[in-house]
């Protein structure tokens, strides 16, 4: 289960016992959650499409730098949580 939906689910329960304050304060981290996945989707697709664009169609006709670049993104992307 991911941190988002563990939020919700709390929540819930929060509002079940009558702690809305709370319950409220997780939503609104769960909300923000979503929201900052959204735009790590956003970036990575954005640097996949950069990266497609700037280099040639086939990884043998890179220069080295554009190995590098491409070994620094996956790298950077595989980190992620």
């Amino acid at each position: 289960m991911s941190l988002e939906e563990q939020l919700r689910n709390d929540a819930q329960s929060l509002r079940e016992v009558g702690w809305f304050n709370r319950a409220i304060m997780m939503d609104s981290a769960a909300n923000e959650i979503q929201k900052l996945n959204e735009r790590i989707k956003q970036m990575e697709d954005a640097g996949n499409n950069l990266l497609w664009n700037f280099c040639p169609e086939y990884t043998s006709d890179f220069t080295e730098s554009q190995s590098d670049a491409l070994k620094q993104w996956n790298k950077a992307k595989e980190s992620m949580p």
